[in-house]
């Protein structure tokens, strides 16, 4: 699929774009690129262009650290913005909001995140998932970190 324009995170002066795209920095031998296609996905995600967000999900629903990454950055942010992880995000009946993909890693990381152990114990979840389900569990933690950068939330950290 070719596609004849890019994402740029570069845009100082929308307030959408304050939060950094996960690193890989918790992995032993990240993939190369990884960083940079989940930067572009948050920022095609903000832009509303659905062209690339399906690429872009595609892409990363292959590998199961970038769908580790990018489900514990949305749910750091979260959990720095309400205090904690909201039952809402984790109970069953949320199918519409939140697919059991994402609610199945959002509840790992609410389990395993004061021990430090969020991403080791969600990495081999995100493994035994099939692609389709990482690509959803991609998709909902994108979609809630654009919405909580449109709704003007204050994350202290960059």
């Amino acid at each position: 699929m070719s596609i004849d324009h890019h994402h740029d995170h570069g845009a100082q002066d929308d307030h959408r774009r304050q939060f950094v795209a996960p690193d890989s920095s918790r992995r032993q031998q990240p993939a190369a690129g990884t960083e940079a296609r989940l930067a572009e996905l948050y920022d095609a995600a903000l832009d509303d262009c659905r062209v690339c967000q399906e690429r872009l999900l595609a892409l990363v629903a292959q590998d199961a650290h970038a769908i580790a990454d990018v489900v514990n950055w949305a749910c750091v942010i979260t959990a720095e913005t309400y205090g904690d992880i909201p039952d809402a995000f984790l109970d069953e009946g949320q199918e519409d909001v939140f697919p059991e993909p994402f609610r199945q890693l959002a509840r790992v990381y609410q389990d395993h995140f004061m021990a430090g152990t969020d991403y080791e114990t969600m990495l081999p979840r995100c493994s035994a998932m099939t692609e389709g389900q990482r690509r959803q569990a991609a998709a909902a933690a994108v979609a809630l970190v654009v919405g909580l950068s449109d709704f003007g939330v204050d994350f202290p950290f960059p």
